[in-house]
């Protein structure tokens, strides 16, 4: 069994917050991994003929939510890697519960401009608080579903890979999902 350690009070109960800053903090960073904002459906499936974009896993671990366009189910290499382990790492932790579902990946240009439109949620598409879901590395994980035991757990597993600064974690209330942008991994210097 993993345990984490956090005070409920203080900064770190307030980590998981989102904010304008944080949407601006995550433009910044996919512009400094050079991450292409995806304006549009071609340019998504250029992006997988060239293994920029891959699918998501959807295994015993991790699962797609079905309601998630097929055309969506894509997100950056790391990101990828990153879920995985985040699923066997559950799957350890909780051997009979149902896996965990993504609910949201890489969308277009075109597909957050008509989320805008009926959900007041949904972050614009251009501008430091454009959505990040635009540049493929960022999911949607619910939260919806999850006993109290597994939530703490999830929880603290998004807050303990934030404090490793490998990614920018919000906790959304409005949609029960945790956001999550990975960073993409930095080469190890060669000895």
């Amino acid at each position: 069994m993993i345990f984490f350690a956090f005070s409920p009070d203080g900064a770190e109960a307030q980590s998981l917050r989102g904010s304008r800053t944080v949407q601006a903090q995550q433009n910044r960073q996919a512009d400094r991994e050079n991450l292409t904002a995806i304006k549009d459906l071609a340019q998504l499936r250029r992006f997988v003929r060239a293994g920029l974009l891959v699918r998501l896993p959807n295994d015993k671990n991790i699962v797609v939510d079905p309601r998630l366009d097929g055309r969506y189910r894509y997100c950056r290499p790391w990101t990828r890697d990153w879920l995985s382990a985040l699923g066997r790492a559950y799957r350890k932790e909780f051997p009979k519960s149902d896996p965990l579902v993504v609910t949201s990946a890489v969308r277009t240009a075109a597909y957050q401009g008509s989320l805008r439109g009926r959900n007041g949620n949904a972050a614009p598409t251009t501008g430091l608080r454009a959505s990040a879901h635009l540049r493929g590395s960022t999911i949607d994980i619910t939260k919806k579903d999850l006993s109290g035991r597994e939530l703490t757990w999830l929880r603290n597993y998004v807050r303990l890979f934030k404090a490793q600064n490998r990614g920018i974690v919000i906790e959304e209330f409005r949609q029960a999902v945790f956001h999550v942008m990975v960073f993409k991994p930095v080469p190890k210097k060669k000895k």
